[in-house]
């Protein structure tokens, strides 16, 4: 049984808009849409690199077992992350993190020492690192714009004070 989404397709468009445009963080326009940050997350960064087709509500896609149990592995031995998995294939974390709980529960995935920080492998999809980078790259000119404006509003508002005092200053005429 699915769910009705709590959005349309129109308010989550109009919602990565107004993330790029600094209107509002992941956690606020995940608030309006009546969703959790992280899927909001979720969705946006799959946005990025698959576009529209991650937010039609009728794309019904069945994977093999054999498929999910390769993307459970991959995640288990520390080769990707959910959230890497997540955007190179287009599917919801939370679907990667239910395989990984099946086939973990079966028994049937490999464990994996811990041996120190996992290091990101060469071999990651490099459109979606680009496509990441762009995206970041595009959010860091975002932050550096409205930093330039908050400042030109400092220094106009430092400006306008010192007019009021010189203005109060000076004695009052009557006409």
């Amino acid at each position: 049984m699915t769910s009705k989404a709590k959005w349309t397709k129109e308010e989550m468009l109009q919602a990565f808009k107004d993330y790029n445009d600094g209107k509002g963080t992941f956690n606020q326009l995940a608030y309006k849409l009546g969703i959790v940050d992280s899927t909001f997350r979720d969705y946006y960064y799959r946005y990025q690199v698959h576009g529209e087709k991650v937010l039609d509500p009728t794309m019904k896609i069945t994977y093999s077992d054999e498929f999910k149990y390769e993307l459970s592995k991959s995640y288990v031995l520390g080769e990707y992350s959910a959230r890497e998995l997540s955007v190179m294939h287009n599917i919801a974390i939370c679907s990667i993190l239910g395989w990984v709980k099946v086939y973990y529960n079966k028994g049937v995935l490999p464990i994996k020492e811990k041996k120190g920080p996992r290091i990101m492998k060469k071999s990651s999809v490099k459109s979606t690192e680009e496509k990441l980078i762009a995206s970041l790259k595009k959010e860091l000119d975002k932050e550096r714009k409205r930093r330039e404006m908050v400042e030109l509003e400092l220094e106009i508002l430092k400006k306008k004070r010192k007019l009021v005092k010189e203005a109060l200053k000076k004695p009052y005429s009557q006409k």
